[in-house]
C-alpha cells in the first residue's frame, strides 16, 4: 500500500513535479489518527478472511507520493499504529527534515521502519541549492543531519540509501528521452555531473548505499522539462495497454490512498484525477469490486498509462520501463 499521510514537501527538486505544478489541496491536510487505524484494521481484517481482497502476506506500506513524511504531525503515532498491526513502512525523505529527533525516532521501531531512502540530487552546496530548492544556507544541516543518521542508523546497512537523480548522455538516444523547453535552463551537465555527484555522495558518507537513478517525466507531469512521451508513443503504436509494471502491477497488486482517505489508482497520478473511492465512508472491499473501480482502470488505461514508462503492452514485447531498467 503507498499511504499518504501529509501530502506535502517542502523541497522542489528540478526532476519533480512538485517543483512545477502546485500540490493538490485535496491530500495536502494531516491524516487523521483515527482514519488510518480505519485503514489498517480494514487492512488486517481483509487479509485476516479466506477470500479477502487483501493478501495474507500483506505487511507493507510506503509513505511517498510527492511528499516529505517527517513533517507529518503524528509520525510518532503512525509508527506506533505500524507496531500494533505489524506492519512495516519505509521512509522516504529529502534529507533537511531528518534531522536527530527524527533519527533518534526511527532508531526505536527497528522492527517497523525497514529502510530509509533519502533524494539529494547533488552534494556540492550551490548545486544541490539549485537542484532541490532549498536555500544554500541548509546545506550544512543535511550534511549533519546525514553524519547523524550513518552512526544512529547503520545496522539499516544496505537499506540506508541516498538516491541521487540524474541523467546522462546516453538516455538521448533511441528517442527514449527529449530535452523540454525549460531543461536548458538547468544547467545540467549530461557529460558529468550525474557521476560526479554519484561518486561525491559515496565519497562524504560511505555508512549510505548510494544509488543512481535515472529521472523520467512521471507520465508527462514534467515534459517543461524532458519527455519519454514520444518514446511511449512510439511503442504504443498499434497495441493498446493491459497492465503495469511499476514495483507490481499498480492496477492490481496496489492500493494507494491519500491523506484524505481517497483511493486513487497510481503513484504517477499526481492530480488524484483517477479515483475511485473514499476510505472515511468505505471498506476496502467494497472500493475493490465496485463499478468505479473497473471504470477507473478502463480509463487510466486509456489516458494516463499511454504515456507511462511502466506500461504492458498486449503484445509480448516486454513492458516500456522493462526495456529501459533491465540493462
Amino acid at each position: 500500500m503507498q499511504l499518504d499521510p501529509f501530502g506535502f514537501c517542502n523541497a522542489k527538486c528540478w526532476f519533480c513535479p512538485v517543483r512545477y505544478i502546485p500540490q493538490p489541496e485535496e491530500g495536502s491536510g494531516n491524516m487523521p489518527l483515527d482514519l488510518m487505524e480505519k485503514i489498517f484494521a480494514d487492512l488486517d481484517s481483509e487479509k485476516r478472511k479466506p477470500n479477502g481482497v487483501v493478501s495474507p502476506n500483506f505487511n507493507f506500506f510506503t509513505t511517498a507520493h510527492y511528499n516529505e513524511v517527517l513533517l507529518y504531525k503524528h509520525v510518532k503515532e503512525m509508527f506506533d499504529l505500524a507496531r500494533k498491526y505489524k506492519f512495516t513502512t519505509y521512509v522516504l525523505s529529502n534529507g533537511i527534515s531528518l534531522h536527530k529527533h527524527n533519527v533518534d525516532l526511527i532508531a526505536e521501531y527497528p522492527d517497523v521502519v525497514k529502510h530509509v531512502g533519502l533524494n539529494i540530487p547533488a552534494f556540492e552546496k550551490e548545486l544541490w541549492a539549485k537542484r532541490s530548492g532549498f536555500s544554500a544556507d541548509q546545506f550544512d544541516r543535511l550534511c549533519s543531519n546525514l553524519e547523524y543518521a550513518s552512526q544512529k542508523l547503520s545496522y539499516l546497512k544496505d537499506e540506508l540509501q541516498i538516491h541521487v537523480n540524474g541523467l546522462s548522455q546516453d538516455l538521448f538516444t533511441n528517442n527514449y528521452v527529449k530535452k523540454g523547453p525549460e531543461f536548458d535552463s538547468h544547467n545540467y551537465d549530461l557529460a558529468n555531473e550525474h557521476t560526479t555527484q554519484v561518486n561525491l555522495a559515496k565519497k562524504l558518507f560511505p555508512v549510505f548505499k548510494v544509488m543512481n537513478p535515472y529521472i523520467f517525466d512521471r507520465a508527462g507531469y514534467i515534459n517543461n522539462v524532458l519527455s519519454n512521451q514520444d518514446f511511449s508513443k512510439q511503442l504504443m503504436t498499434g497495441k493498446k495497454v493491459v497492465g503495469c509494471k511499476n514495483f507490481g502491477n499498480r492496477v492490481t497488486d496496489w492500493l494507494h490512498v491519500n491523506s484524505a482517505g481517497k483511493v486513487f489508482l497510481c503513484c504517477n497520478d499526481y492530480n488524484f484525477e483517477y479515483s475511485f473511492g473514499d476510505l472515511n465512508h468505505q471498506t476496502i472491499s467494497e472500493i475493490w469490486d465496485s463499478d468505479k473501480h473497473v471504470e477507473v482502470v478502463d480509463k487510466a488505461f486509456g489516458e494516463i498509462c499511454t504515456g507511462c514508462l511502466s506500461a504492458v503492452l498486449e503484445s509480448s514485447s516486454p513492458p516500456i520501463g522493462e526495456m529501459r531498467f533491465s540493462r
